[in-house]
């Protein structure tokens, strides 16, 4: 038996979709569609810039949120279906993370980030949902485009910016 919560996720998504309403825009000039030739193109460019870097990760692009303080490191990678962009998964922490400070630690970071991600997809609010072993996970969908964020462990935040029509 699925919980409410759940339900009510999948009706929010089936509503959502049936809007008809295309937000492609993701951040720093990204788009769903993008084909992935152009996401490339497009990270070589920022990083000449000083915009984006390599994380130091296997395959994950790195990019400073210096309007979080202290400063947000998000390492992401991009998944395409068709050659074209449809997903953005990201970690992210503080850069100045240490274990024994409580300050830097992945619940005090959550909040922070969900307010920087309501200016990067502005209108509708975050809501919480809980699945059936307790885990929480936010999440904004609008139209064709959910955007979650959830605490990995101690020093991380996972996002993901989904395209519903894939």
């Amino acid at each position: 038996m699925q919980d409410d919560h759940v339900n009510s996720y999948e009706q929010v998504v089936a509503n959502e979709l049936a809007t008809k309403v295309q937000n492609d825009s993701l951040f720093l000039g990204f788009t769903f569609g993008m084909l992935r030739d152009d996401f490339y193109t497009w990270c070589q460019v920022q990083n000449k810039e000083g915009v984006l870097y390599d994380s130091g990760v296997t395959l994950r692009i790195a990019y400073d949120i210096e309007s979080i303080e202290p400063t947000v490191q998000m390492n992401f990678n991009a998944r395409f279906t068709k050659d074209q962009l449809n997903l953005i998964e990201a970690e992210l922490f503080f850069k100045s993370w240490t274990a024994w400070d409580k300050k830097l630690r992945s619940d005090k970071l959550l909040p922070l980030l969900l307010a920087e991600m309501d200016q990067w997809f502005p209108g509708k609010r975050f809501q919480l949902l809980t699945n059936e072993a307790g885990e929480e996970a936010y999440y904004k969908i609008q139209g064709n485009r959910v955007v979650k964020a959830w605490i990995k462990n101690l020093q991380f935040v996972n996002v993901e910016v989904r395209n519903l029509q894939e």
